[in-house]
C-alpha cells in the first residue's frame, strides 16, 4: 500500500516524531547514567602502596629552660642519634613521668626542643599512670582537656597541667609522596600491616607533611601490639 498525504499521514507521523523524541530523551537520561556511574567508579578507585610503619614509643617534648631544670644549671642535652623516619633527634638524657596512681622511668626525649611541653604515651601507659588517654593530634593548640603529669629528672621536676596525649595515628609525608597519593595535610587514610599472623588495617589515619626525606606512618606501641609487629616494618598505604 502507499501511504498517501493527508490528515491521517501526518498524525501518524506526529506520532512517530513523538515517540523518536521520547526515545531520545530516554536514551540521553541513560548515557547521562551510566556516566556519572563511570565518574564516581573512577573516583572509587582506591590507591595502594607501600609505606614504612615506625613505633613511636612513649617520650617527651621539652623547652630548652626545662633542661636546665631537670638536669642541672647549664646542662645540655647529648644526641644519641637522629632518626630520619621519626623525625627528630634523640637524646641520652631520660626522664620519669608521674601520675596520680603510677610512674615509668626512663622515659625518652625526642628533639628539636620546642616552645611548648608536650608527653605521649599509650592508652596502657595512661592506665598505669591513673590518667585518662586522650587522642589528640601533636601541638599545643590541641592540648586543651588532656590531662598533665609530672616529669622528673636527676636535678628537679616540672609540674604540667596538660598536654599529656595518646597521639592521633599519622603519616608523615613528603611532598612528592603525598602528590602521587593525590592526598593532602589534613586528609584521612588507612593502613594495612600484615604478615604478622594477626594483620590490621588501621583507619582515620591523619596525613601531615614532613620536611624529612622520607615517608613514615606513626603508630604507638599499643596499635603495634595489636597488629603483631615484632617492630618497624612496611606497610600498605590504601587511599580511598
Amino acid at each position: 500500500m502507499i501511504a498517501t498525504a493527508g490528515p491521517a499521514a501526518d498524525r501518524l507521523t506526529n506520532g512517530q516524531l513523538l515517540y523518536n523524541s521520547v526515545q531520545t530523551v530516554k536514551n540521553n537520561r541513560v548515557h547521562q547514567i551510566r556516566s556519572k556511574h563511570r565518574i564516581r567508579t573512577e573516583r572509587k578507585k582506591t590507591m595502594r602502596k607501600e609505606v614504612y610503619v615506625d613505633i613511636s614509643a612513649r617520650h617527651v617534648h621539652l623547652r630548652p629552660q626545662d633542661v636546665e631544670t631537670l638536669f642541672g644549671p647549664g646542662a645540655e642535652l647529648t644526641l644519641r642519634g637522629q632518626d630520619n623516619f621519626m623525625g627528630g633527634s634523640v637524646y641520652t638524657q631520660r626522664v620519669e613521668i608521674q601520675g596520680p596512681k603510677g610512674s615509668i622511668p626512663k622515659v625518652t626525649i625526642l628533639g628539636p626542643l620546642r616552645k611548648y611541653i608536650q608527653v605521649e604515651v599509650s592508652a596502657t601507659d595512661a592506665r598505669k599512670l591513673g590518667i585518662p588517654a586522650v587522642v589528640r593530634e601533636s601541638g599545643p593548640q590541641n592540648h586543651e582537656g588532656t590531662p598533665g603529669c609530672r616529669i622528673v629528672g636527676p636535678c628537679g621536676s616540672i609540674e604540667i597541667q596538660q598536654g599529656v596525649i595518646a597521639a592521633h595515628r599519622h603519616i608523615h609525608m613528603t611532598p612528592q609522596d603525598a602528590a602521587d597519593a593525590g592526598v593532602q595535610a589534613g586528609d584521612i587514610v588507612a593502613i594495612r600491616i600484615s604478615g604478622t599472623g594477626r594483620e590490621t588495617i588501621y583507619k582515620d589515619v591523619s596525613v601531615s607533611q614532613t620536611n624529612s626525606s622520607h615517608t613514615a606512618v606513626h603508630i604507638d606501641t599499643d596499635e603495634a601490639n595489636a597488629a603483631g609487629m615484632p617492630g618497624a616494618m612496611m606497610g600498605e598505604l590504601i587511599v580511598d
